[in-house]
């Protein structure tokens, strides 16, 4: 059998099949205006709660990015929470704007009631 001696590139190979760390499903990035916060998760739940953060980060433009297939309900989520901002895919190719929802008034135009 040869020795790694004679195989100098036989550790480095080794090396790059070892198991690489995992990346955390959810980072906030901060610039003076802009609040960036990537969820790869797909729960809503964690989708919320990364809005919600933006929500309390104070930053005037605050974008979620999320994998393409989450996109309707990264909007969704931003929508319950109530932060406006922008929803885009982890690429940045594809972006969705999001206001607040507005509060909706129970009794509607033309019924009894309505001023």
């Amino acid at each position: 059998m040869v020795s790694d001696q004679t195989r100098p590139h036989a550790k480095a190979r080794d090396e790059v099949d070892a198991p690489q760390p995992e990346l955390p499903q959810t980072s906030m990035q901060e610039t003076a205006r802009r609040a960036v916060m990537i969820e790869r998760s797909g729960k809503m739940r964690a989708m919320e709660q990364a809005a919600c953060r933006l929500g309390i980060s104070g930053r005037s433009q605050r974008v979620l990015r999320v994998p393409p297939r989450d996109m309707g309900m990264a909007v969704q989520a931003m929508q319950n929470v109530g932060v406006s901002g922008t929803v885009m895919n982890i690429a940045g190719t594809e972006s969705r704007p999001v206001g607040q929802r507005l509060a909706v008034d129970p009794v509607g135009p033309g019924e009894p009631g309505a001023a």
